[in-house]
């Protein structure tokens, strides 16, 4: 309705004292977030895929906690998790594993090249609008539907975008210790990216996963290359002692869903390496 106040861009669920999920709830946020409260230290995990989501999530820290996040944390180098640091770049200081602030850079590069032609994101909308007119009971058309719903967000939000790469790297482990909680922060390579960052908060048992962790209708596509190493990663977080998990993408789930993103791997490398020898 005109006038209406839009929705919010994230639904936020208390997972344990001090310990904040934000569920994304469209394209503007587009994957989940976290406010940690550690006793005297805030962190935020993930910043979203717009500056509208980071200073939402800015606003929410301060609501949450009493005041904004002192470190924001980046996953991985993903658009949807970065584009929100510009937002908090100026008030925070932004960290990320020293292999995904290469693949930020990276990101920054390709921006600027979508920056400089604009017309090649309404170019493909078009495209795929057009598709979507012509064979609406394509296998494919749900995925249509989704790609157009991003580039038209990409199209609005693009002279806003920039990539803001973080102040502060790390190798494989980072402790962060406040008065109340301490966060264990793990880089693991080659599964989802490059580098793929796991925060855990082992005094209340809750993991953040980044895109490591998917649930509900959310089902990446794996090649068999990184599936194996996918699934040992997701090994070692059932056996960390967690019982709650914050996935990237879809609700917070637990054990039962780890095992559920195993099948789901296994599955998908399967499928993937039969296409590819029939290929052959």
């Amino acid at each position: 309705m005109p006038g209406s106040p839009a929705p919010p861009l994230y639904q936020i669920e208390t997972l344990a004292p001090g310990v904040f999920a934000a569920i994304a709830t469209g394209f503007e946020s587009f994957c989940n977030a976290a406010v940690v409260d550690l006793g005297g230290l805030v962190i935020l995990f993930d910043t979203g895929q717009t500056p509208r989501a980071g200073r939402f999530l800015k606003r929410a820290a301060l609501t949450l906690t009493g005041r904004t996040p002192d470190l924001v944390v980046n996953s991985h180098g993903h658009f949807d998790h970065i584009n929100g640091n510009a937002a908090l770049a100026d008030s925070a200081i932004l960290l990320s594993s020293a292999t995904a602030h290469r693949e930020i850079l990276a990101r920054a590069l390709e921006l600027a090249r979508a920056q400089s032609a604009p017309e090649t994101i309404t170019t493909s909308l078009r495209e795929v609008r057009a598709d979507l007119e012509r064979r609406p009971n394509h296998p494919a058309a749900a995925d249509w539907c989704l790609r157009a719903e991003y580039l038209a967000m990409l199209a609005r939000n693009l002279p806003q975008l920039r990539v803001c790469p973080p102040h502060v790297t790390f190798g494989k482990r980072l402790l962060l210790r406040g008065r109340h909680l301490t966060a264990v922060l793990e880089s693991h390579s080659n599964a989802h990216s490059a580098s793929d960052t796991v925060l855990s908060l082992p005094d209340v048992g809750v993991a953040l996963m980044g895109d490591l962790g998917f649930s509900g209708e959310h089902r990446p596509p794996v090649s068999q290359e990184r599936a194996g190493r996918w699934r040992e990663i997701l090994s070692l977080l059932r056996r960390s002692g967690c019982e709650i998990f914050l996935p990237g993408h879809g609700p917070v789930t637990d054990r039962s869903g780890l095992d559920q993103m195993r099948a789901h791997l296994a599955h998908s490398s399967q499928r993937a390496g039969s296409t590819h020898v029939n290929e052959r």
